[in-house]
């Protein structure tokens, strides 16, 4: 695992309908769901978006796993490195169990320890966790370090 740097892009139309292809078969079809007291404030129809139906319990699994399986050999050999508070990390966690791709996931030392055994869970021996500091800037200065 080689020091990494974020980095941000914007999406292409091509990149969409390719994340569509490769999560098709991982991530569940949610539903929307209309809200109404949402709809009645703002005087439109709104609808909120049921990703927390996801086996991760977040949307978080469909930009890991997209990035976690376009890595090439060399990278998955490596394996992968983040930081999170929890959501992001179950994604990792399930996405290198499914790929069968080491991670290595930063967390607060204060992560609720119920969040930190769903990451174990989804996980299992693919993942290590790494408990550091207090907040998500000191888990992601470590995972940067790595």
């Amino acid at each position: 695992m080689s020091k990494g740097k974020m980095t941000t892009t914007k999406a292409q139309q091509i990149d969409i309908n390719r994340a569509h292809l490769v999560l098709k078969n991982v991530v569940l079809k949610t539903p929307l769901q209309f809200h109404r007291k949402l709809s009645e404030k703002f005087g439109c129809e709104v609808y909120l978006k049921r990703e927390d139906l996801q086996v991760v319990r977040s949307y978080k699994i469909r930009g890991a796993y997209n990035l976690i399986q376009s890595l090439n050999e060399a990278e998955r050999q490596r394996g992968v490195v983040c930081a999170s508070a929890g959501n992001h990390a179950q994604g990792v966690a399930f996405s290198c169990k499914l790929l069968d791709i080491k991670g290595v996931i930063y967390m607060p030392a204060i992560t609720p320890k119920q969040k930190i055994n769903q990451v174990k869970m989804f996980g299992g021996s693919n993942i290590e966790i790494v408990l550091v500091g207090d907040t998500f800037d000191d888990c992601q200065a470590h995972a940067l370090e790595f």
